[in-house]
């Protein structure tokens, strides 16, 4: 048993088990999540942080932490530096955890375009040392409703924008936009020798019939199941 009082032990590898089906992974998920996300979401809140509680507890449900998910809230997507800044700015690079070059604190002023989405969903691998890797499967934004539809399409460009540089990510990543309870889909898609973002024109709802947010959530969880770096 681990605990926060006692040296911490690099654990095991994650062992490989047999893929869930997503009713499976469905059917795992607590009653009161929905019925807690559901009503939150109906009752029109004022403020963005009102979901935060209710939409992480879903989110967990379907990217559980015993594969090693881990859902980061205010996730800093920092921007990749190419290999003409790798070189000139030398030991004033550093690895960050999803395997780019970013700038180091000891480069001086601020560091440029950094992107705050409200949720990155990752698969961690532990390390042995201080070094951290995080394997990005999944991006959500939250607005509470869609009365900033125009900005909040463009803040969530840039967010994909930032994650197609990072080289730990899935291919074919996707991003959710929630807007109270409609939810627009973006996706990073090849595009001739690098990558594009495309998103879909029309917003589906939440309470949609056969439940397509949760299953798309979950057939992501389950094709990195037992996905480790």
């Amino acid at each position: 048993m681990a605990t926060l009082d006692t040296h911490p032990q690099l654990p095991p590898q994650l062992l490989p088990e047999p893929l869930p089906t997503v009713n499976n992974l469905i059917g795992q998920i607590e009653p009161w999540v929905i019925y807690h996300l559901l009503k939150t979401v109906e009752s029109n809140v004022h403020y963005e942080n009102h979901l935060y509680g209710p939409i992480t507890s879903f989110l967990t449900s379907i990217f559980p932490t015993r594969r090693r998910y881990m859902l980061i809230p205010q996730a800093i997507l920092r921007r990749a530096m190419n290999d003409d800044e790798v070189r000139r700015h030398g030991p004033n690079v550093s690895i960050g955890s999803t395997g780019a070059f970013h700038e180091s604190r000891h480069l001086g002023g601020p560091e440029a375009l950094k992107q705050f989405p409200d949720f990155v969903i990752v698969k961690v691998t532990p390390q042995d040392g201080i070094e951290r890797k995080h394997y990005i499967v999944c991006i959500i934004e939250v607005k509470r409703n869609d009365d900033t539809d125009a900005l909040a399409v463009d803040q969530m460009t840039r967010y994909m924008e930032q994650a197609a540089n990072l080289p730990l990510r899935v291919e074919g990543l996707c991003g959710y936009l929630i807007m109270g309870s409609g939810i627009r889909k973006f996706q990073l898609e090849n595009f001739g020798a690098g990558v594009k973002v495309t998103w879909e024109p029309l917003v589906f709802k939440m309470t949609d019939a056969g439940d397509r947010f949760t299953r798309e959530l979950c057939e992501i969880s389950i094709s990195n199941w037992n996905y480790q770096s």
